[in-house]
């Protein structure tokens, strides 16, 4: 995303449901309006919604765009600033990706998001249908006191559905009869002992109650609050010494 695109994207944020004129942002950013509804009109294509008030300017609405910024935006203020993102189109899988990345000594804690896997991971081997439209990701952060993977695993569960609501039936909710998510919880280890714990979480947005939709409009949304669960249940290990 370009500058200006960001810097006005960050405005809209900061006003809330209050509108923003074309000549306040063009005066404050120091382009022209042709420049501003231009960003304005590239925002919209990659997906946010951007209301035009007559003569009043342009208000931001709730809109379901995976945006890294937002995110870390919505972590810090649950009170966990500092987490890494990776978000991605597709992936293989979140869980693998997140290895890989562990793999790497990229920084813990962090989350990886992608929009569809192609080989998303499930319990016993088997395959998580992972569809455009859905939320998947893996949340990768080290507990301290490390817990045994099962009683973590059971806590996640619990963690999870008291975000989105619904029926826990082992390691997935279900809405109505129908699955709304599912989710596979795995160590990462190494001869020195446990390095992470990686929560992959596929979250089926339309199978949610009304209120939870209502509640969490957007995938990002969702996103942070479930990885804000998760973190504050199990606040992160100080990094070894």
């Amino acid at each position: 995303m370009n500058r200006l695109k960001t810097d006005i994207l960050r405005q809209l944020r900061q006003s809330g449901s209050r509108p923003v004129s074309g000549e306040r942002l063009a005066e404050q950013f120091s382009v022209t309006r042709a420049a501003v509804w231009k960003s304005i009109a590239a925002l919209k294509r990659d997906g946010y919604r951007i209301e035009g008030v007559p003569r009043a300017g342009y208000r931001l609405l709730p809109s379901d765009v995976a945006d890294g910024a937002e995110l870390s935006r919505l972590l810090e203020n649950a009170g966990f600033p500092g987490v890494g993102i990776r978000i991605a189109a597709t992936l293989p899988s979140t869980n693998a990706f997140a290895e890989r990345l562990l793999g790497e000594d990229f920084a813990l804690p962090f989350l990886v998001l992608a929009e569809r896997q192609t080989a998303g991971r499930a319990r016993r081997g088997e395959r998580f249908p992972s569809e455009p439209g859905g939320m998947y990701m893996s949340l990768a952060f080290r507990p301290g006191p490390v817990p045994s993977l099962h009683d973590l695993a059971e806590a996640v569960y619990s963690l999870v559905r008291s975000v989105i609501g619904g029926e826990l039936r082992e390691n997935a909710v279900f809405n109505g009869g129908e699955k709304a998510c599912g989710m596979l919880v795995e160590w990462v280890a190494d001869p020195d002992g446990i390095r992470a714990c990686i929560a992959g979480i596929g979250v089926y947005p339309e199978v949610l109650a009304p209120d939870v939709r209502v509640k969490f409009p957007s995938r990002i949304e969702l996103c942070a609050a479930g990885a804000a669960a998760v973190l504050e249940k199990f606040p992160p290990a100080p990094p070894d010494r």
